[in-house]
C-alpha cells in the first residue's frame, strides 16, 4: 500500500486508485488519465472538499491498478464501486457525478445515459422500460466520449421518439450513427431493408449483435468480445463473405484501439499492412513496395459545389497533415472524370509535395483514362489504378483485366478500401461545407 508521501514512485498512467483504511476497507475509488498528477493534487488539502478531506484523516494509505487507457480505467473504476460500495463513493454521490448506462426493453433496444438511481423495483427510465443496466460511473464526460467511439463502429438508436415512428430516416441513420431502422415507421423500415436486401424476420439480429458487443465492453468483457468477432471474421472470410467480414475487422481494430497497448490483444496490424503492400506491388508491377500512396475522390450534388480530395497513406497508415483539398473550378456539370483529370493537373502542378509511388482512384475506367491524361500531359511517370465499388475490382494501367480483390487477398482488400473510403469521406465533409456555406449566404 501506497502512501502520498511517496507520489514519485507512482507512474503517470491511467488507472484506478483506491484509498483504504488500517484494516483494508475501501474508503473511495477514484479512476485517472494520469493516476501520479491526480494523486499529487490529494497532497493539496485546502483545495479539497470537506468529504474528501475528513476521507483522508481515515484512510492508511492508496491501492493502485495501471490500465491501459482510460476507458480500461473507467470500466474497472465501475465494476470495483459496484463491487465495494466504498463509503465515500456513497457520501459523495449525487446526480450530477454518478451515472449509469440503460439499455432498453424493445424490439431495437436504445441505450441511454441517466443519472436516475436505479432501484431493484423500478422498471422504467425516462417512461421506458428497461432490460439491463451497468453503473456506476463517476466520470460522465469520459462515459459518453467512449459511447461516441464505440456507435462509430456498433450503431444504436438512442432515438427518444415515442411509438410512433418517424417518416423517414432520421438524422443519426443518415450520419450512420445508427442502422436507420430502429425508430422509423413500418412502411420505412421496410423499403430501408428491401434496398438492403435483409428480410424482416432478420432486421433485428444485427442491430442485437451491436448492442451485445457494447454491453460486453462495458462490463470489461472485452477478450471474449475480440476472440468472438475473430471467429465471425474467420468463418465470413471462409464463406467468401469479404465485404462482410472487412466490416468486421473494422470493428475489431476499432476495439484494439480503444484498448491500444493492451497485454491480451495479440497486434498483428503491422504486419497485415506489409503484406498488403508486398502484393500491391506484385499486382500494379511497382519497382518498390509503394511508401506514399495518394488517394483520390471528388463530391457534387448534380454538379454543384464540387470539390476534391486527396488522402495520403505513408506505410499502409493515414498521413493526415498530408491531406488536401480542392475546389473544382473548370468543370460546370456532373463530370467526375473531367473532376479527376483537373484535380491531378492542380496536383501536381505542386512540385514542393512529395511525389507518390502509387495513385489509388474511386472509380473504373472512365476515372482510369482521367488520371492517364492528367499526368502525360506532365509527363509524370506515376503507375496508378481505380478501384471500382460495386465488384471490389482494380483497373491498372498494366493489367488488360481488372483484379478482383475479394479473390486475391482480405489485407489487400482492407488497405485499399480504407484509402478509398478515407477519400471518400474528407471529400464528402468538405462538399458539406461548402454547401453549409452557400446556404447560409442565400
Amino acid at each position: 500500500m501506497l502512501n502520498l508521501k511517496t507520489i514519485k514512485n507512482i507512474p503517470p498512467s491511467s488507472g484506478v486508485y483506491m484509498f483504504k483504511r488500517k484494516n483494508g476497507n475501501i474508503l473511495y475509488i477514484g479512476k485517472a488519465n494520469n493516476l501520479r498528477n491526480r494523486l499529487a493534487s490529494y497532497r493539496n488539502i485546502g483545495s479539497l472538499s470537506a468529504a474528501k478531506q475528513r476521507m483522508l484523516q481515515t484512510s492508511h494509505g492508496v491501492d493502485i491498478k495501471i490500465t491501459t487507457s482510460e476507458v480500461e480505467a473507467l470500466i474497472l473504476e465501475a465494476s470495483l464501486i459496484k463491487k465495494h460500495q466504498p463509503t465515500y463513493n456513497i457520501l459523495m454521490r449525487d446526480d450530477k457525478n454518478y451515472a449509469f448506462v440503460v439499455f432498453t426493453k424493445e424490439r431495437f433496444p436504445k441505450i441511454l445515459v441517466t443519472h436516475q438511481p436505479l432501484q431493484s423495483q423500478r422498471s422504467t427510465v425516462n417512461g421506458q422500460q428497461y432490460a439491463g443496466v451497468i453503473g456506476p460511473f463517476t466520470d460522465v464526460g469520459a462515459l459518453k466520449n467512449a459511447l461516441r467511439v464505440l456507435r462509430k463502429e456498433f450503431p444504436y438508436c438512442d432515438c427518444a421518439r415515442g411509438k410512433r415512428g418517424h417518416k423517414r430516416m432520421c438524422v443519426n441513420g443518415l450520419i450512420k450513427k445508427c442502422p436507420g431502422i430502429c425508430c422509423v415507421e413500418d412502411k420505412v423500415r421496410s423499403a430501408v431493408l428491401q434496398k438492403r436486401g435483409i428480410e424482416e424476420k432478420n432486421a433485428g439480429a444485427e442491430y442485437k449483435k451491436n448492442i451485445r458487443a457494447i454491453k460486453d465492453v462495458l462490463m470489461g468483457k472485452q477478450t471474449s468480445l475480440l476472440r468472438k468477432l475473430q471467429r465471425e471474421m474467420k468463418t465470413l472470410s471462409d464463406r467468401r463473405l469479404y465485404e462482410q467480414a472487412t466490416t468486421m475487422r473494422d470493428q475489431i481494430q476499432s476495439l484494439e484501439k480503444i484498448f491500444r497497448h493492451s497485454p491480451y490483444i495479440k497486434k498483428d496490424e503491422i504486419s497485415d499492412r506489409a503484406k498488403a503492400l508486398r502484393l500491391l506491388k506484385e499486382i500494379a508491377q511497382l519497382p518498390t513496395i509503394p511508401e506514399r500512396i495518394e488517394g483520390y475522390d471528388v463530391s457534387d450534388i448534380g454538379g454543384k459545389f464540387p470539390v476534391g480530395s486527396m488522402v495520403v497513406f505513408k506505410d499502409g497508415v493515414p498521413e493526415k497533415q498530408s491531406y488536401r483539398r480542392f475546389t473544382i473550378k473548370q468543370v460546370a456539370e456532373a463530370n467526375d472524370p473531367a473532376m479527376i483529370e483537373e484535380m491531378l493537373n492542380r496536383r501536381f502542378a505542386h512540385t514542393e509535395w512529395p511525389l507518390p509511388d502509387f495513385i489509388l482512384i474511386d472509380g473504373g475506367k472512365p476515372q482510369l483514362s482521367a488520371a492517364r491524361k492528367a499526368l502525360m500531359a506532365r509527363y509524370i511517370h506515376i503507375i496508378f489504378g481505380a478501384i471500382a465499388k460495386k465488384e471490389e475490382e482494380l483497373y491498372l494501367e498494366k493489367r488488360k483485366k481488372p483484379a478482383k480483390l475479394k479473390d486475391l487477398s482480405p489485407q489487400l482488400l482492407h488497405l485499399l478500401q480504407h484509402i478509398r473510403n478515407e477519400a471518400h469521406r474528407f471529400a464528402v465533409s468538405f462538399h458539406r461545407v461548402k454547401r453549409k456555406k452557400s446556404l447560409l449566404n442565400i
